[in-house]
């Protein structure tokens, strides 16, 4: 069992508090398509659910229609693909979610910090009618912050739809998603200490947008199949909780990734990817020169501590990041880094007990004579 937990952009502990007010509801046997009572109780507290959300992050929940889903894979996936009659215009360095999801994707630059390409988003967006642009506001390999404000100033003067991936912002920075005014955007209920297997679908009334699922007439006919009324209730308190803590969270947080990265930054050949960017408090991506990141795990989980590459992981062996490629790391750099994330609960003596053993396997395989800073 790891004894340090430092993965929390993978996922997340259910709070004791979203846990205990799930739990009250565990023995209810309920259906929200049901007629009966325990039916209309259950559709009564989805409505709620709904309710505590739009509250949370201070939107009219009559602008949009709300579907719950299993995951925010399931909904990217369901954006992209089920928003009729449309060219979708996305980054390079988005979550696989979207990028593996058509193969038809217009597919903007980075920059070597990991900011989108403005002019280049606009010149193609004036090159389609009305199209989708997907950007996700924050990175959840970088913690990079994207400009979403002003990419929705673009998309609004050419009549442009935008739906951002919320996923790693919403209860890890403040975000004024009243102004954003965004067609759609997409949650997830276990990054932020609810639990796995519940998503949301935010997407403005008047979009066409076809069913993914097809049977009953859940969700409005949108996505068939029983809704996890306990899961979506769970949600709900999480966002709430996240949302309500943002300054402690913060704070925290900021604390622990600036002693980080300021003592890791103390190694020749160190490098925090995108530092000089506007970032998530909780995320750091560190580089060890001439370390593969396998190397790295390996070394971390045998002492306890969880941590990720941050890329993708297929038949056991990782491949080099897509984010970090399209902001033009070489091959054998981007197969040297590991992501740090951390949480409201993480403590300044896990964080030095990281540092330690990062340390330990710097020194024991990093050649310093041979780095040029």
């Amino acid at each position: 069992m790891h004894n340090i937990y430092l993965d929390n952009n993978a996922t997340t502990n259910i709070l004791p508090e979203v846990w205990a007010y799930m739990s009250e509801f565990v023995s209810k046997p309920m259906n929200s398509s049901s007629v009966h009572n325990l039916g209309r109780e259950a559709r009564k507290y989805i409505e709620n659910a709904k309710d505590i959300i739009c509250k949370s992050l201070n939107i009219n929940k009559n602008d949009y229609r709300i579907i719950f889903t299993s995951s925010g894979t399931e909904t990217n996936n369901w954006v992209v693909n089920y928003i009729e009659n449309v060219k979708v215009i996305t980054s390079k360095t988005e979550h696989a979610s979207i990028l593996n999801s058509r193969e038809d994707l217009m597919l903007i630059d980075v920059d070597n910090n990991g900011h989108i390409d403005l002019n280049q988003l606009e010149v193609e967006i004036q090159k389609h009618n009305k199209p989708l642009v997907s950007v996700m506001y924050a990175n959840n390999e970088t913690g990079v912050i994207q400009d979403i404000v002003k990419i929705r100033e673009i998309t609004k003067k050419y009549g442009a739809m935008l739906h951002s991936d919320m996923i790693q912002a919403v209860g890890k920075v403040k975000v004024d998603l009243a102004s954003l005014d965004l067609d759609a955007f997409t949650l997830s209920s276990h990054k932020i200490h609810g639990a796995q297997g519940v998503g949301a679908l935010f997407i403005k009334r008047g979009i066409p947008l076809a069913p993914m699922h097809k049977g009953g007439g859940q969700n409005q006919g949108l996505r068939a199949g029983t809704e996890n009324t306990i899961g979506i209730i769970g949600m709900a308190k999480a966002i709430e909780i996240a949302v309500s803590n943002i300054d402690s969270y913060t704070s925290i947080c900021v604390d622990n990734q600036k002693f980080l990265e300021t003592e890791i930054l103390k190694r020749k050949g160190a490098k925090i990817i995108s530092q000089g960017s506007k970032r998530l408090p909780n995320t750091s991506l560190i580089y060890m020169p001439d370390v593969p990141n396998e190397t790295q795990l390996i070394s971390f989980d045998m002492a306890g501590i969880a941590i990720s590459s941050g890329a993708a992981c297929s038949s056991g062996k990782i491949a080099a990041s897509h984010v970090l490629l399209a902001q033009g790391m070489n091959e054998s750099e981007a197969r040297c880094v590991v992501r740090v994330s951390t949480s409201q609960f993480t403590t300044k003596n896990e964080i030095e007990e990281f540092i330690k053993v990062w340390d330990e396997i710097y020194q024991k395989n990093v050649k310093t004579e041979e780095i040029c800073r």
